[in-house]
């Protein structure tokens, strides 16, 4: 889902693709803000032993009206005998009845929006349905998961249900441990409307002034991913080839927006094409894709038909990216969110880099690079999940989740960050399922070699960001590198990363790719030409804050000389800006050994002789005089 998004576009093209307003988007977080009522502290989730296999929802609505009736019919699987099934209902709502194969259930309503059908009587069966007749006002309550009003004077009536609201219209387990392996939805409504839905749709029938269009999707879906919209949508169809296969793109807008909207869906086919390259075919192939206009900005990734507001090209794309991130695969607890936002977010940069000429590239990282680091706190993971607005927060769930992927991408580079994601994304164990934030790191781990524990605990359940002082000078044929980081949050009190350098030398540019594995380390860069400037960090692949790069003092009798790395194992480097000797003493004063080294330059000196231990450096000449600790592990 997208909140909110930035200003990516040039003014100079936004007729083109569409201008996106701030105010124009803080509506839209009003959606889910007071809907973090009850869902966490209910028994689903905790005592659910139910998987739901099927499900076949009948609404009747008018979109005039705010008011349901509904019948909901569960086909599921119970672990055991005995088991009660969980549901969750709003208490706004009014059951009618539970039937079990005509006849009446038992069932309870024990406050809390909760829904409970015990297995007395015959329902005992371990695979059985039953089917739940209710009817009433949905709550308004500002989440925006039942919502009816006008476009022009036109009635609509259009569902949202993220984080916590599908049970606001619909018994459903409303959690995010069991996908209903396929639905039907049917939804009956005055003549001249027209029904945007999940998946296929299957017929459209005339009933005494009302019709009812039926919707086959046979796809898992998470409870939060249903949705339907009526209105007097205007509908245009577009096919676009990918590869072997055709999508079929069903569009439902507003009468008064249809020319537009088709330019504005028109620039998709190029992305669709894309992510097929990144991350593989399209989940849903086999029914559609699909846009419904709505009355909010942003939009809403609902399962094969998203919900979008303004159409501006990077809504549309965020929401075109979630099918992948967090509809084939969705996350497994809302404290995983990130694994939906984040990509969606970062898919967006990925559009930018690759397509329109790259030159929204650039921007799009200066823009989220400054609004992450505009403050020096905030995690990406939070573990008040019923907080909505700290939930869905821009700057941290958003840009500074997008970011990491991207930072991700640099540390395993460009090859094996895209094979981890496909390796991920075609996981049979996740695929049309739920994962967590260690699905998704075993992954990259496995592909890239790599351990990626601290990458993970500082960057997602770490505040803050690093700031880099980069000192630099060349000494004859060598590049002496300084780097010290501070952090802005305690929480982390050192990023361990790899530093991109930039060496400008007569109009010619070098990179160096420089591990920064601790505090004020130092590099040598072995480097012929003269040294024109220093770069760092040119292709902003690091989130970090203001940086510097300053010059180091020149060497002289007042330079100390460099001695890395410290604490050493089998040897260490010494850098001396003219010739001295080396005096090694143990603790109690004792010479070890002396060195001579009769000019400047850069020395690797063996230390596997020297016990563990700390020993006292002394180095002496006529250029130098300067003394240091050494441990030795």
């Amino acid at each position: 889902m997208r909140w909110m998004y930035l200003f990516l576009f040039l003014w100079s093209v936004k007729e083109v693709f569409g201008q996106i307003g701030a105010s124009e988007y803080r509506s839209i977080l009003e959606i889910n803000l007071n809907n973090s009522r009850r869902i966490q502290k209910s028994p689903i989730g905790m005592n659910q032993t139910s998987d739901i296999v099927y499900s076949r929802l009948f609404f009747d609505v008018d979109p005039a009206v705010r008011f349901i009736k509904g019948e909901v019919t569960h086909y599921f699987k119970r672990q055991r005998d005995g088991d009660t099934l969980y549901l969750m209902l709003s208490d706004s709502l009014v059951v009618d009845s539970v039937e079990w194969h005509g006849s009446p259930a038992q069932y309870i309503r024990p406050g809390l929006d909760r829904l409970l059908i015990p297995p007395g009587g015959k329902l005992v069966l371990l695979f059985d349905s039953l089917t739940i007749f209710y009817h009433g006002t949905p709550p308004d309550n500002g989440s925006g998961s039942f919502m009816v009003e006008k476009n022009e004077e036109i009635p609509i009536l259009w569902t949202l249900s993220e984080p916590y609201g599908a049970s606001d219209w619909w018994p459903c387990q409303n959690t995010l441990n069991d996908k209903t392996d396929s639905i039907d939805i049917f939804v009956k409504c005055p003549a001249g409307n027209k029904v945007a839905s999940l998946g296929t749709l299957k017929s459209v029938a005339t009933i005494s002034g009302s019709e009812l269009w039926h919707w086959c999707h046979r796809y898992p879906v998470a409870d939060y991913l249903v949705a339907f919209a009526v209105t007097e949508y205007a509908y245009y169809e577009e096919l676009v080839p990918i590869g072997t296969d055709t999508l079929h793109v069903a569009n439902f807008v507003y009468r008064q927006d249809s020319a537009n909207r088709r330019v504005q869906t028109g620039y998709l086919k190029d992305v669709y094409a894309l992510f097929t390259e990144l991350y593989g075919t399209y989940p849903f192939i086999k029914e559609k894709y699909g846009h419904a206009e709505f009355g909010r900005g942003g939009g809403m990734e609902h399962q094969t038909i998203s919900f979008i507001g303004g159409f501006q090209y990077e809504v549309l794309v965020h929401e075109l990216a979630h099918q992948w991130f967090g509809d084939a695969v969705t996350c497994g607890s809302w404290y995983d969110l990130w694994l939906n936002e984040g990509w969606a977010t970062y898919s967006a940069g990925l559009v930018y880099e690759r397509l329109i000429g790259g030159i929204y590239w650039n921007p799009w990282k200066t823009l989220w690079r400054g609004r992450v680091t505009a403050v020096a706190d905030g995690a990406i993971q939070t573990i008040d999940t019923l907080d909505i607005s700290r939930l869905f927060n821009e700057r941290l769930t958003y840009g500074k989740a997008a970011y990491v992927l991207h930072m991700l991408r640099w540390v395993m580079t460009d090859s094996l960050f895209f094979k981890g994601v496909r390796s991920y994304l075609s996981d049979d164990a996740i695929w049309m399922s739920f994962a967590r934030t260690n699905d998704f790191q075993s992954h990259m781990e496995a592909v890239s070699g790599l351990d990626l524990s601290e990458f993970f605990d500082n960057w997602l359940k770490g505040e803050g960001f690093p700031v880099y002082t980069v000192g630099w000078n060349q000494k004859r044929d060598t590049i002496i590198i300084r780097v010290h980081q501070e952090t802005s949050h305690p929480s982390v009190l050192f990023y361990q990363m790899p530093l991109p350098l930039q060496i400008w030398s007569g109009g010619t540019d070098t990179t160096f790719r420089l591990l920064h594995s601790r505090q004020d380390q130092y590099f040598m860069i072995p480097f012929v030409d003269k040294v024109d400037s220093v770069i760092f960090d040119p292709e902003q692949w690091l989130l970090s804050g203001v940086n510097r790069v300053v010059g180091l003092q020149s060497p002289s009798r007042d330079l100390n000389a460099i001695v890395y790395p410290n604490p050493a194992y089998d040897e260490f480097t010494v850098f001396l800006p003219s010739k001295a000797m080396l005096t090694i003493l143990d603790m109690t004063g004792k010479v070890v050994m002396k060195w001579y080294f009769g000019e400047s330059g850069i020395y690797t000196v063996d230390s596997k002789w020297l016990k563990p231990g700390i020993y006292q450096l002394v180095f002496s000449g006529r250029e130098i005089r300067y003394s240091s600790k050494l441990i030795i592990l």
